[in-house]
C-alpha cells in the first residue's frame, strides 16, 4: 500500500515499464501456447491466433483501463489514467511469474505432479488480485467494500464495451455490404 501511495505523491512509477509488462503479458501468452510441455498442452500449432492472443491480453488490459476510469468518475475515484494503468500493470507481475514457472515445471513434471503447478496458479493469481486491490484502494482513496463494488462494476463495463463495440464492428459491415450491394446495382443499370 505504501508503495502504491508514493505513485500519486511521488510519482514513483514508469509508463514504459507499464507498456513493458503488457508486452511481456502477450509474449508469456505466446511462450505458453507454444513452449507448454506437451503432456500439458492440447495446443496444436496450426490452430494458433495471434488476433485472439492480442485479444485476450492486451485488448483485455485496454477494456480494464477503460472500464475503471469510467467507474473510477461515477464513484470519485481519485486516481488518474497513468496510475490505474501503472497499477493494473504492476499487479500483473506474481501472476506471470507463476506462469512462467508453470511453463519451465510442465517440461519437468509428470502428470501425477500437476497438483504443484495448480497451486503456483492459484498463489500467482491470488497474489495479483491482492496486489490490485491494494493498489485501487491506495490510488483511488477508497475502503475495501468501495473497491470492491468498483472492480465487479469494471468488470461489468468491459462487457458492456466489449458488446458496444461488436454491435458497432457489425453495424459497420452491415453498412458496407449495402453501400457495396447499391453500387453493384447501379452499375448493373
Amino acid at each position: 500500500a505504501d508503495g502504491f501511495a508514493q505513485f500519486r505523491t511521488r510519482g514513483v512509477y514508469s509508463m514504459r515499464v507499464s507498456v513493458g509488462i503488457v508486452l511481456a503479458f502477450f509474449v508469456i501468452r505466446v511462450i505458453e501456447f507454444f513452449g507448454t510441455g506437451f503432456m500439458f498442452n492440447s495446443n496444436k500449432p496450426v490452430d494458433y491466433d495471434l488476433i485472439a492472443t492480442i485479444g485476450g491480453t492486451i485488448l483485455i488490459f485496454i477494456l480494464f483501463i477503460i472500464g475503471n476510469l469510467a467507474i473510477a468518475s461515477f464513484l470519485d475515484g481519485k486516481g488518474k489514467l497513468k496510475h490505474i494503468i501503472a497499477v493494473t500493470a504492476y499487479a500483473m507481475i506474481p501472476m506471470l511469474l507463476a506462469m512462467l514457472i508453470n511453463i519451465g515445471l510442465s517440461n519437468v513434471l509428470s502428470l501425477d505432479e500437476e497438483i504443484f503447478m495448480g497451486i503456483i496458479s492459484v498463489v500467482g493469481y491470488l497474489w495479483s488480485a491482492l496486489v490490485l486491490i491494494m493498489g485501487m484502494i491506495t490510488i483511488h482513496e477508497y475502503g475495501f467494500v468501495k473497491c470492491l463494488i468498483s472492480l465487479v462494476l469494471t468488470v461489468f463495463a468491459m462487457v458492456v464495451f466489449a458488446v458496444l463495440v461488436v454491435l458497432l464492428l457489425t453495424l459497420l459491415g452491415e453498412a458496407y455490404t449495402f453501400i457495396e450491394t447499391v453500387i453493384y446495382e447501379i452499375s448493373l443499370r
